[in-house]
């Protein structure tokens, strides 16, 4: 019988890693959906203003008819982008709390249907099981007007392909699929996760943007200056998933923890909500606790962990709690929150003691 359980309890194991998966992808649908959807710039505070300006230098101002397919494209994105959750700010009221947002999974359809596909007719296919007939039009007259001016974005991503193999590679194998287990497990999640990790075209500007839409993470990167960073940072890939993992927590489990932490360390008033907590604990996976496992030689503690001081240093302060918990298999609700708000309160108390001193 013990030999019965201890078959059943590995077989068990096996199938939980199984379940996890990363895929790393280039697509040129994806890539130019990404491409145009900033250099339209339909989102102020969305979409990175960058991209038009790279466009612009290269091709020029916008002409009377780029401008009238910019309005009629942002019209069309309005229309279908939907995440209420946005709409919250107050992690009390929010559904979410404190964590990471589940209306983001299903909030942009026509996104999505570029995202899982590898060609533009494909993307247009299933854009149609969405959009009407007219709208489907207006998005191939869109590419096909625009595609002279960005095939020179387009030809530099090809760069990308040659270092896919690399990031697949650290991004996959059976202890970074113990890893994924051991996070879902302590966010109290079932570990039946698969994301599309997909490389674009970013301006050069000496920076990286990744950000996940769903079931896929959209990792942002200059192929000509930045390809190098782009293949040594499945950090920032697991950042991102981490978040991913985060958004699927019950929201019951969401809301008891996020009341349970604010009524230790009140400062929903003074900070975003996903900057109180959400973001700090991605960066203890996704980054601290990650390149310790697997590449420990680019973690330095010394170093910033995040270009926000609060979410940076409070990530460090709440490190060595979070690797007990892993270590001992413990998850978020046996009374993490309780001390990560602890921690949190005191850092608020030692920032009040920071007043300027006046000179006698």
């Amino acid at each position: 019988m013990k030999i019965l359980i201890t078959l059943l309890l590995l077989i068990s194991h096996c199938i939980t890693q199984a379940n996890i998966k990363v895929e790393v992808q280039f697509s040129y649908s994806a890539n130019y959906f990404d491409l145009m959807d900033n250099v339209s710039n339909w989102w102020e505070g969305f979409t990175e203003p960058q991209y038009q300006i790279e466009w612009q230098k290269r091709n020029g101002p916008l002409t009377e008819v780029d401008k009238k397919f910019f309005g009629q494209y942002k019209t069309l994105r309005e229309k279908y982008y939907n995440d209420p959750d946005q709409k919250e700010k107050d992690p009390t009221k929010n559904r979410n709390g404190l964590f990471s947002r589940l209306g983001a999974i299903e909030a942009d359809p026509i996104a999505e249907a570029f995202y899982d596909s590898q060609s533009l007719d494909e993307s247009f296919q299933k854009t149609s099981k969405i959009l009407t007939k007219e709208e489907v039009d207006l998005l191939r007259k869109f590419y096909v007007h625009f595609q002279p001016a960005a095939a020179n974005f387009l030809k530099e991503s090809e760069a990308f392909n040659k270092i896919i193999p690399t990031l697949r590679k650290s991004l996959s194998g059976k202890k970074i699929a113990q890893y994924f287990s051991e996070v879902a497990a302590f966010y109290n999640v079932q570990p039946k996760l698969v994301y599309k990790v997909l490389l674009v075209w970013f301006p050069p500007i000496k920076r990286s943007n990744a950000s996940p839409t769903g079931k896929y993470l959209v990792m942002r990167y200059n192929p000509i200056e930045d390809l190098e960073m782009a293949q040594e940072e499945s950090e920032i890939a697991f950042h991102e998933i981490v978040h991913s993992i985060s958004s699927q927590q019950s929201l019951a489990q969401k809301q008891k923890l996020t009341q349970d932490f604010l009524n230790i360390c009140s400062v929903k008033d003074r900070l975003k909500a996903l900057t109180i907590l959400e973001e700090p604990l991605a960066v203890v996976f996704g980054q601290a606790i990650y390149l310790e496992k697997f590449n420990p030689k680019k973690l330095d503690l010394v170093e910033p962990l995040y270009n926000n001081p609060w979410i940076s240093s409070y990530a460090k302060l709440l490190l060595p709690i979070a690797k007990d918990y892993l270590k001992f298999k413990k998850n978020i609700n046996q009374g993490f929150i309780q001390k990560a708000a602890l921690v949190c309160e005191e850092f608020v108390s030692a920032s009040k003691m920071l007043a300027p001193i006046t000179a006698n």
